[in-house]
């Protein structure tokens, strides 16, 4: 189930590496994260192999590729690291110690992406505050809003306008079990 899981977040990253290597570079928004700018400028850099700054479905392929491997290079090694008795495999302990790890590593990434909307430093975002952080995931993605308030409306069970924790498990263990679901076909004018 974890290998899954880690299968279809790194699919979803070189996805969105993808869906950022296309997208015309502007100025960083505030609280942008300077990472996703220079990954997007990284990407163009070594993918874009006709030089029109920009990939196209040859160079973005050869990128999926390439991210999906430095991906699973990665979850080979940090398994590799909790793997103590070094029989190739994760016992339960080992997997417990793994996900632990990770809970920790998604925590203080939670932590740094909300840092400049914490207005009042108290280390949580107040309804106000998370509504700023929400506009400007907005600004940066724009079509992730529709897909956010349609996942909102099926799994705010308590109809406060929020996930809460047990819905936020609910979401994520739907979405996982989804069927994949086809790309919408590309625009005439998108598609040269």
């Amino acid at each position: 189930m974890n290998r899954l899981c880690m299968t279809s977040l790194l699919a979803l990253l070189a996805a969105g590496a993808s869906a950022q290597a296309n997208a015309p570079a502007k100025p960083a928004a505030p609280g942008a994260f300077p990472a996703r700018v220079n990954m997007r400028a990284d990407a163009i850099k070594e993918f874009d192999k006709d030089g029109d700054g920009k990939l196209n479905e040859e160079e973005r392929k050869a990128m999926m590729a390439a991210r999906m491997a430095m991906g699973e290079k990665l979850r080979m090694e940090r398994e590799k690291k909790f793997d103590k008795d070094g029989d190739g495999k994760l016992s339960d302990e080992e997997r417990k110690a793994m996900m632990e790890a990770n809970k920790a590593r998604m925590e203080e990434f939670r932590k740094t992406r909300e840092k400049p909307f914490d207005k009042d430093g108290d280390g949580k975002l107040n309804d106000e505050e998370r509504k700023a952080m929400m506009e400007a995931m907005q600004k940066r993605r724009p079509n992730a809003g529709p897909q956010f308030q349609e996942m909102l409306k099926k799994f705010d069970k308590d109809g406060d306008g929020k996930l809460n924790e047990e819905e936020r498990k609910a979401m994520r263990e739907a979405r996982l079990n989804a069927p994949a679901q086809p790309k919408p076909a590309a625009p005439a004018a998108a598609a040269k």
